[in-house]
């Protein structure tokens, strides 16, 4: 083979060679690149994701406290919450006098109280409903 050949072939070598370190490094450089994007985008998402998480916990917290608060007894003030907190007295909620006082189930507050006659009907009705 002429020497001159051998020369031409060894700088294509060369060459090629150099152009393929080039292309690694630069491919090297976008990968890297590509891997801090992923990490940013992914970082971004997750605080997205902890927005909406406290979006839905406040909303849910939003709700929770309406129901809660709306008034349920037309001819009162008596809201869901404290209709339920009478209802649970009455239902599980510890008796004094036989059967007069309904107490909340732990027994440290008094719900509901009746008055009786001597024929033990209820002649009033006192609801003390949780404030």
């Amino acid at each position: 083979m002429p020497q001159v050949m051998m020369i031409k072939r060894a700088r294509f070598a060369c060459a090629f060679g150099t152009l393929c370190a080039i292309v690694g490094v630069v491919a090297a450089s976008a990968a890297q690149q590509a891997s801090s994007r992923i990490l940013v985008a992914q970082s971004q998402v997750s605080d997205i994701y902890s927005l909406l998480s406290d979006v839905n916990s406040d909303l849910a917290s939003r709700v929770r406290t309406a129901v809660a608060d709306t008034v349920v007894e037309t001819a009162g003030s008596i809201t869901l919450k404290q209709a339920i907190d009478i209802i649970l007295a009455a239902v599980a909620g510890r008796t004094d006098t036989g059967g007069v006082v309904f107490r909340s189930p732990d027994g440290t507050a008094i719900r509901i109280s009746a008055t009786v006659d001597a024929s033990n009907n209820r002649t009033a009705i006192t609801l003390t409903p949780s404030a």
